[in-house]
């Protein structure tokens, strides 16, 4: 979406998401589902998560976070918000929980403010793009995971809770590509390559190799 397109620069949700808009997704089957599972709330997420402490065992958020990184008002700050926001969603999680929140960042520096709010209130994890180079599928996930109980990154992870992980996913290519060979592999063609290429067909039964001598893998002279 362009700048102009994206619903959180035309209006505050409140003022958005009026009948129409609401009804696209009331009337969806599949948001019909979901509703039908549980019960809904209507809350600003800027003013924190109206449940008790160890509710749930897990979140997930679709494209509603990134809401409270407008200051559609001058008493809405986002640092503000997004810290309200994550200290309720730390708070009603059970502990070693985890917490997935896609999102639509405007910039590197608007994701970097939901990490770093995410990050200061104690979880752990970072973002994750889906399809970083492309401009259709591209995605963006803020992949959290609540301490465990003896105040543990649950993945036993040596990265503490101030650092930002990204990792991503790329789309696959046609054709084969050449891969450099792994550290320490003999060199293709050399006396140990050829030594472990004989050793490997006898263990597969072939029965008609050479044997070893000081001779294997040198070099010959190029005939004319």
């Amino acid at each position: 979406m362009g700048k102009g397109e994206r619903p959180e620069h035309q209006a505050p949700p409140e003022i958005f998401y009026s009948e129409t808009e609401a009804a696209k997704y009331t009337s969806n089957s599949r948001i019909m589902q979901i509703q039908a599972e549980g019960d809904l709330a209507l809350h600003d997420l800027g003013h924190g998560l109206p449940f008790r402490p160890g509710t749930f065992d897990g979140a997930i958020s679709i494209s509603a976070v990134q809401w409270l990184c407008n200051a559609d008002k001058r008493c809405n700050e986002p640092r503000k918000r997004l810290k309200r926001f994550f200290e309720t969603l730390y708070a009603c999680l059970n502990r070693g929980a985890r917490a997935v929140l896609q999102v639509y960042p405007d910039s590197p520096a608007q994701a970097e403010m939901m990490v770093a709010a995410a990050m200061k209130v104690g979880f752990s994890g970072g973002l994750v793009v889906d399809y970083p180079h492309s401009t259709r599928a591209k995605k963006f996930f803020l992949v959290l995971m609540a301490k465990g109980l003896d105040g543990q990154d649950p993945e036993d992870s040596d990265e503490g809770a101030q650092h930002v992980k990204v990792s991503g996913r790329e789309r696959k290519h046609a054709g084969k590509r050449k891969h450099a060979g792994k550290p320490g592999k003999a060199p293709t063609g050399s006396k140990e390559w050829i030594v472990h290429k004989k050793d490997t067909m006898r263990k597969r039964g072939y029965t008609e190799i050479p044997r070893d001598t000081k001779y294997t893998g040198r070099k010959r002279k190029k005939t004319v």
